[in-house]
């Protein structure tokens, strides 16, 4: 029998942002089927230092009792199982988001030759159709939890 192999997914910052905010979220669920190990969360170095910072921000801590707890759990969770990769030099991306500030996440996306990057951002998700992602494709939350159901 063939073996299947799990998907690759990386989750846009914002998103893992939310997870942590609102328990029982689209966002949240996904972070707990990954834990359940029914994907591989791929991670750059530059979306760990991203997450680190917002959950540091003051007006998040002020947002949110236990955010910077929930936070730190996240960060232990993603450094402990999720797999870190070499994202791919911006250079050298056969496609750029409208947002130079979201092509850390097709950087690591495609470095880490993801199946999915997980996003709400227009920015990304006008890139759908682009024929340079390869297999690589950018969907909704939504979209992702879909695709976890049997």
């Amino acid at each position: 029998m063939p073996k299947v192999s799990k998907l690759k997914v990386v989750i846009d910052t914002n998103l893992l942002i939310s997870a942590i905010i609102t328990a029982r979220s689209n966002p949240d669920k996904v972070i707990q089927i990954w834990k359940k190990d029914i994907f591989i969360l791929l991670v750059s170095q530059q979306l760990m230092s991203e997450l680190e910072e917002v959950i540091s921000r003051k007006k998040f801590l002020n947002y949110h009792a236990v955010f910077k707890e929930k936070g730190e759990e996240l960060i232990a969770s993603l450094k402990a199982a999720a797999e870190a990769v070499d994202p791919l030099p911006v250079e050298k991306l056969p496609i750029h988001s409208r947002d130079p500030k979201d092509d850390y996440l097709l950087s690591a996306s495609l470095g880490g030759k993801a199946d999915y990057l997980v996003t709400g951002d227009e920015d990304l998700l006008v890139l759908q159709t682009n024929p340079n992602l390869g297999k690589l494709q950018i969907i909704t939350i939504k979209e992702f939890l879909s695709k976890l159901k049997p």
